[in-house]
């Protein structure tokens, strides 16, 4: 079951999602720790972003990712999350990655 939690969220494409540090990386100012966690805040808000794209793709292909051979897999064409579930989700996903999004200062504010 959570497996299909994280293939729905698409976890395993967050790794596209570490160019968000090239920046940083490229600067060579991996040791500025203010730059690193609002990076790393990015990253976090970014990939829940991302996930939302990914289960609204879902949700509106459901009837075309039923008849591919690969994309039938998927927790929604298969039935193992419902639409309904997955709504709820994406609605949390893109929540979440907007107030982390939104909040990056404040964030580094405190600390």
């Amino acid at each position: 079951m959570l497996k299909d939690y994280a293939s729905l969220l698409r976890i395993k494409h967050y790794i596209k999602n570490l160019l968000i540090f090239a920046p940083l990386f490229f600067a060579q100012e991996f040791s500025n720790l203010s730059s690193l966690i609002q990076l790393s805040l990015a990253f976090v808000g970014f990939s829940f972003i991302a996930s939302f794209v990914y289960i609204i793709n879902d949700i509106v292909d459901i009837k075309f990712d039923k008849n591919h051979n690969v994309k039938c897999k998927r927790p929604i064409a298969a039935g193992t999350i419902s639409t309904k579930n997955a709504i709820l989700i994406s609605i949390l996903c893109l929540t979440f990655g907007f107030f982390i999004l939104n909040n990056i200062y404040i964030y580094i504010y405190i600390i």
